[in-house]
């Protein structure tokens, strides 16, 4: 594939942006370790790697591998369109991620059965270094029954390419260009159910570059699109201002921050974009009303907790957004009441 790092970036640096890979993956190998849940796959690579995170950034982490992990499960489990009709999953900035492996491994007749291909698109350098860890495993992340054919690695250009698993360099800045390569390769299709997931991406973008990837896929997904986004909100309280100048320090500004400051806010980035149903939700109930609460009652037992006034502050300025725009054969695309008024608050 073209690798897509020669394009004039954003006003943002790259390298600051890129970093943030690292300390997701490190507080992920955390939680994994503390058993909050499994993933073999990221500790064969980084098994030489020592983290300790704290019980807040534990439990935050796991609220949110969880909550996409069940995303994910659903989206594919829906019966939309055609019958049997197969689904894409397109990570946006995914980094060192290993949610593809994770949940084949836990749903592969789910993923047999419904998922046409996983496709991840992230910067030359971060792809390129996925590529290394992979051929350090090459039994684990390059199998040909889990991805479903043998696979083609290009490693100048930090690409994947195989019928299941795709792994793409690009900058998401530059879009139109990068959606349309992705499509005339073959790599992507419009003519399927697709869903986006974006973790802490779109915010690190001017947000009338986010804007064009939102509008985008409501115009090009003929077959319906899901699209989840997690972030920042809140952003003028100590809270949100301490959260800024935190990463002002490291070389990161959140560009979209005070763009889409509110949960209403970030649902109606999505409705005035074309999409039918935007709904928007803190951690703090996703973790109450969304997540299975056997399993909450089991990773509230692992470790010695008591910082709550904290945590609930913390969670109350993240959110995960699940957004929905209707297969073009659905005439009726009046939004329902309930993804408006009912769901949003600041």
């Amino acid at each position: 594939f073209t690798s897509f790092q020669t394009v004039k970036m954003s006003s943002q640096s790259q390298e600051p942006v890129a970093a943030t890979a690292d300390d997701a993956i490190l507080s992920k190998l955390s939680c994994v370790r503390l058993h909050y849940y499994e993933d073999p796959f990221l500790e064969a690579m980084f098994h030489k790697k020592k983290c300790r995170r704290s019980p807040i950034i534990n439990r935050g982490y796991y609220v949110r591998v969880a909550a996409f992990d069940k995303l994910i499960v659903e989206f594919l489990g829906l019966a939309l369109c055609l019958k049997h009709n197969k689904k894409q999953i397109v990570s946006l900035g995914g980094g060192l991620d290993t949610t593809f492996w994770r949940l084949q491994r836990s749903h592969p007749q789910l993923f047999d059965d419904c998922l046409l291909r996983f496709i991840e698109i992230d910067y030359l350098e971060t792809c390129s270094r996925k590529i290394m860890l992979f051929k350090q495993n090459e039994s684990l992340f390059l199998n040909q029954q889990v991805l479903a054919s043998a696979a083609k690695i290009d490693v100048k250009h930090g690409s994947i390419t195989s019928d299941r698993y795709c792994l793409v360099s690009g900058d998401l800045s530059q879009w139109s260009q990068l959606i349309q390569q992705l499509h005339q390769q073959q790599v992507l299709r419009y003519d399927v159910p697709t869903l986006f997931v974006s973790e802490c991406v779109l915010i690190y973008m001017p947000w009338q570059r986010s804007q064009e990837i939102i509008a985008s896929t409501a115009k090009l997904f003929s077959h319906g699109v899901a699209f989840s986004v997690y972030e920042q909100i809140l952003p003028t309280d100590a809270f949100g201002q301490t959260m800024i100048k935190n990463l002002s320090e490291r070389g990161l500004e959140l560009m979209s921050y005070t763009q889409y400051p509110t949960l209403q806010a970030q649902q109606q980035r999505f409705l005035d974009h074309g999409y039918d149903i935007a709904v928007a939700w803190d951690l703090n109930r996703i973790y109450t009303q969304y997540l299975t609460r056997a399993d909450l009652k089991r990773i509230e037992q692992l470790e010695m907790f008591d910082e709550f006034e904290e945590w609930h502050m913390f969670m109350a300025h993240y959110f995960i957004s699940s957004n929905v725009f209707y297969p073009k054969s659905i005439g009726n695309r009046k939004t329902p009441t309930i993804a408006v008024s009912t769901t949003a608050t600041t």
